[in-house]
């Protein structure tokens, strides 16, 4: 006969890495009767663990690999409650559109190509040997350092 298993949802602090990631899934998964998975993007560890066993188990667990965790009562709302998620949505909506819209509207080419030359003429610099609008683009696009 097969164990009840119950589904648990834990914040991972701590992770920097994938080599983290693996290290807090090893510990976990040596626990017989309990299959983990950790999103290392959300910070959250996805548990199938026997409903007999004690939340508190498993975060001692994740504890003793090295990292900090905490339960997440909700576990369907990670993503959407996460302030650095959203900060980084905003952003890449923000730049994403203009570089869309460059790069699909051949007619503006030309208008952000003279734009480009002529800032680059006020500070004496040289011109791009290919389109400047490509070069916008690269730079609305091109990631950018995260502050943790």
């Amino acid at each position: 006969m097969s164990q009840l298993l119950e589904p648990v949802t834990l914040s991972v602090q701590g992770m920097t890495c994938s080599s983290c990631v693996n290290s807090v899934e090893k510990a976990l998964n040596k626990v017989e009767g309990v299959s983990a998975t950790i999103n290392f993007a959300t910070e959250t560890a996805h548990i199938l663990a026997p409903a007999d066993m004690n939340p508190k188990d498993l975060i001692k667990i994740v504890e003793k690999a090295g990292y900090s965790a905490t339960l997440l009562v909700d576990a369907q709302s990670v993503t959407l409650h996460s302030k650095k998620s959203a900060r980084a949505f905003f952003f890449a909506f923000i730049f994403a559109v203009p570089a869309v819209a460059m790069s699909m509207v051949m007619s503006w080419h030309h208008q952000i190509d003279m734009w480009v030359h002529q800032i680059l003429d006020n500070f004496g610099l040289p011109h791009p040997l290919y389109s400047a609008t490509a070069w916008v683009v690269i730079a609305l696009s091109a990631p950018w350092p995260r502050q943790i």
